[in-house]
């Protein structure tokens, strides 16, 4: 996944998942043109994860 990336992912609903922030945290590394990350209940968003124009669920 580092190698490709995710260039074309823009919507990413993680509401129902189980998953650390160490996941998330590769996947939005990878996804540069991600504008919506719905996160679970118990997930905090992290400030490297904030961008001007992406809106953090």
């Amino acid at each position: 996944m580092a190698a490709r990336g995710l260039p074309v992912l823009e919507v990413l609903h993680l509401k129902w998942a189980t998953t650390t922030v160490k996941a998330v945290d590769a996947l939005v590394k990878v996804a540069p043109r991600l504008q919506l990350l719905e996160l679970p209940a118990g997930l905090k968003a992290q400030k490297s994860w904030v961008k001007r124009g992406r809106q953090i669920l």
